[in-house]
């Protein structure tokens, strides 16, 4: 993601950040956990009378608002963890909200859901599936969403196209028209995967997926494990309702573009149907600089990393 702070101007309209997107830019440089040691447990800005303490926004629905900023839009907060997005004609688009726990996006009619996608010359970019959409009338939508930028420079929010079950297979058609198909496991198949992986003395690569996969389905419902996909070249390690969890034993084999394809929709080969968040589990800290550079390469994308089991919690 192109950074939204660049002497507090909008990197692609060049327009001045309003105040409270400059404290936002900075949570995007800032973890929370740093800013919590430091002893700051707020960021509070005031926009037209209105008091918004940016630094209780989950970091959901900053990437969200950070997504639809970079795409062009006007955000416009009208209250505490409430924004509204306004398209290029100036009309609502979408309201970003909290509904209980949930982080919720509600579709304006202005802001299609649907509406074609040509992958050539539009910019797509995934919703996150842990944010709840719903369309102009109130219904929650199953299907995967994609915020998309028109060459026009029209921003909207598309469906995918939704994931089919055939016997033991689930069947999918990216955006590039693209057919994938890959194993509906059951329970029993992804138990029996896990200890397989777990027991192979040949390959201490599977042992670690086998361990994360033990790990994760002790806190979470785990719905693939080492699923291969039957015409593309790509694996899902460990899959749960919320995210896919890559694993490597280190830093040493990783190659940046392999997450393209679970990041970046317009992707030929994008696997991720449901729009997951995806975390890569590397087992041994990295050391050297390069492995640094590359991991940071990978953030970069928006892929969260982590080393420890336990820190994986927060994804589960």
């Amino acid at each position: 993601m192109q950074p939204l702070y660049l002497l507090w101007q909008h990197w692609l309209t060049g327009e001045q950040l309003a105040g409270w997107e400059r404290a936002l830019a900075v949570l995007d440089l800032v973890p929370g956990e740093v800013l919590v040691k430091a002893g700051i447990v707020a960021v509070v800005v005031k926009i037209g009378g209105k008091v918004v303490d940016v630094a209780k926004l989950s970091a959901i629905s900053r990437r969200a608002i950070a997504k639809a900023i970079q795409f062009g839009s006007k955000v416009l907060p009208t209250a505490n963890e409430q924004f509204t997005l306004i398209g290029k004609s100036g009309a609502t688009i979408g309201v970003l909200l909290k509904e209980g726990a949930d982080d919720v996006l509600r579709v304006a009619n202005d802001g299609w859901l649907d509406d074609a996608v040509d992958i050539a010359s539009d910019q797509v970019s995934q919703v996150s599936s842990s944010v709840v959409v719903k369309d102009g009338l109130g219904n929650v939508v199953t299907e995967a969403v994609y915020m998309v930028k028109k060459a026009d420079g029209t921003v909207g929010f598309v469906k995918a196209g939704e994931v089919a079950v055939d016997g033991t297979k689930y069947k999918w058609t990216n955006l590039s028209g693209k057919e994938l198909s890959w194993p509906k496991q059951t329970a029993q198949d992804i138990e029996v995967g896990i200890t397989t992986a777990l027991n192979n003395a040949d390959d201490v690569s599977k042992q670690i997926e086998g361990k994360v996969g033990q790990y994760v389905s002790s806190k979470a419902n785990v719905s693939g494990f080492g699923a291969k996909f039957d015409n593309a070249a790509g694996e899902l390690d460990v899959v749960t309702d919320k995210v896919i969890i890559e694993v490597k034993k280190s830093a040493g084999s990783l190659k940046s573009d392999q997450f393209i394809k679970f990041i970046d929709p317009a992707h030929p080969n994008y696997l991720n149907a449901n729009n997951l968040d995806v975390v890569l589990y590397i087992d041994e800290i990295p050391t050297k600089k390069w492995q640094i550079d590359k991991i940071k390469s990978i953030e970069e994308m928006g892929v969260e990393v982590v080393y420890s089991l336990s820190d994986l919690d927060k994804f589960l």
